[in-house]
């Protein structure tokens, strides 16, 4: 529920109505979302946060309160502690970032957003790490 609910806030904010109404049904009337919806994957999950973290970066760059990128940077080492494969996204999010960022700012605005990137993946690696050295004691992975 909330992500089809943030699917039609997103669409909502940066498209128009229609266009939200469309996603969050059309979120619904995936196969796999309604097969397991009932049961706790975390899949459904994964892709949520993934979304939700995709979410606070366009916010990010729209509105320039930093606020955002922390959240996403936060939602984004929660998505990657549920399965590792999000940590594609989170690169393609990273990527997003740099080349939105860096090629319309100064010298000095550059190294800012290269802090703050830097910054960004330290707060994933914070949040991510308790699952990584859990594994490691555990299973020696």
């Amino acid at each position: 529920m909330v992500t089809a609910l943030s699917l039609y806030a997103y669409a909502r904010r940066f498209l128009d109505q229609a266009t939200g109404y469309v996603a969050a049904l059309g979120f619904f009337g995936a196969g796999m979302v309604v097969e397991v919806a009932i049961t706790a994957r975390i899949d459904v999950m994964l892709a949520g946060f993934l979304f939700f973290a995709t979410y606070s970066l366009t916010v990010y760059l729209e509105d320039k309160k930093s606020r955002w990128l922390w959240l996403s940077a936060f939602l984004s080492g929660i998505a990657v502690s549920i399965k590792l494969t999000g940590l594609i996204w989170v690169a393609i999010l990273g990527c997003v970032y740099l080349l939105q960022t860096l090629p319309k700012s100064s010298k000095r605005e550059v190294l800012l957003h290269l802090q703050r990137g830097a910054l960004y993946f330290l707060i994933l690696l914070a949040v991510v790490s308790p699952w990584l050295l859990k594994n490691y004691v555990y299973f020696r992975d």
